[in-house]
Order: C-alpha cells, then structure tokens, then sequence
C-alpha cells in the first residue's frame, strides 16, 4: 500500500490509515511513520468525518463498503482500497461504489492492492538471490504514459549503467475482438535433453520436422 502511495505523497501530503490498529493497517501506519509522516490513525469507534480533512486515504479495514461518499470528497488525490471480501456478486473492498468514482485515483477491487502484494513478495524472493538490484518503484498516473513501474528499466541499468532509460510511453496493442493471438509452435526433432515433439525455444533443438 506506501508503495502505491508514494508518487502521491509529498512532505506537506496529509495522510489517513483507516484500520490503523489491524494486522495490515498497524504495519502501514509504521512504514509511513519511518518515512518522516505523520499519519491520521483511525480504527473502530472513530469518527470516519476526519477523512474529509486528509489528501490521502489508506484503507485496511476488511469492512465491506465502510467508506461511503459521506467520506470521500473529489480532493482526495489517492484512495487506496485494500479490503478484500468475498460476495457472490464478486469481492467487495472498503470503499462503496458511490463513493468509488469521487477521488481522483483510486485502486480497484479485485485487481488492485492484490497484484502489488505479489509483485512485492517476488521482490523479497529476488532480493535473497540478487540483494545488488534496487526496489522497483510505483511511477503513479500519467496521462501522457502507461507505465507503471521501473522495474525492468532498472534491472537493464543495474546490469549496465551504460545503458540508457526508456520512459517513453509502451507501445499499445489492439486486437479485433474476439481475436487472441496465439504463439507458433515449431515441430523439431526430439533431441536427448528434449525429447518432446514442440519448441523447447533453444535453437538449436528446433529444426524443423520434413512434411
């Protein structure tokens, strides 16, 4: 969750943990502490108005659709909704619908706060192999761009320093609807190492089978 809310958050950002004294929400509240902010703590029993007050919103309640439009107001330059409850309508995080369209960012249920989780844990895994690479980091919401992270602009870099960073914006890809291109799959000769009939993808295992 600080790593989705640190493009946002500057020295004068006023910061809110809603779930401040939970599992995931105490280790949040700490992280920013360390970083030098001063973050609204809040939990159950107190009053939801304050956020009103605040520039961003962290949520770790676990409390379906606790943060209503009462709450959240068009200032708020992130919301970031980590709540994830099962429905059979699909999951439900923190925030309410009505009030999901007000701030200006907000992460999404499901497929939000979920994916960082993983991109951070295969982080912690890498780094036990490869403790030289650099965190990757969160770029925020630009317009001009879709990216999103650095993560294979630094490791390119960190392997050589030489080696320029592109920040261009990723090239986008359409296909017609219904359509999903599938990869090609080359028949070769099996070999000891790869006996199976398909691409085993090194190149010299691939010639390709007579007619």
């Amino acid at each position: 969750m600080v790593r989705v809310a640190d493009p946002f958050l500057s020295p004068d950002t006023t910061i809110a943990v809603v779930g401040a004294r939970g599992f995931v929400g105490g280790g949040v509240d700490r992280l920013l502490r360390e970083r030098g902010h001063d973050p609204l703590a809040l939990d159950l029993g107190d009053d939801l108005r304050q956020l009103r007050d605040v520039d961003v919103v962290l949520s770790a309640t676990g409390r379906p659709h606790l943060l209503t439009a009462e709450y959240l107001r068009d200032h708020h330059l992130l919301v970031v909704d980590s709540g994830f409850v099962p429905h059979p309508d699909g999951p439900r995080g923190d925030v309410a619908p009505d009030a999901a369209r007000t701030p200006a960012a907000i992460t999404p249920v499901p497929g939000g706060i979920g994916p960082v989780e993983m991109a951070v844990l295969a982080e912690r895994l890498t780094l036990t192999v490869a403790p030289d690479l650099a965190s990757w980091r969160y770029l925020g919401t630009d317009a001009s761009s879709e990216r999103t992270t650095t993560a294979h602009q630094d490791v390119a870099a960190q392997r050589d320093p030489a080696t320029p960073r592109d920040l261009s914006p990723a090239p986008e890809h359409r296909y017609r609807s219904g359509h999903h291109p599938r990869p090609v799959r080359t028949r070769h000769r099996p070999c000891e190492s790869h006996p199976h009939p398909w691409r085993c993808g090194r190149p010299a295992h691939n010639r390709a089978l007579p007619a």
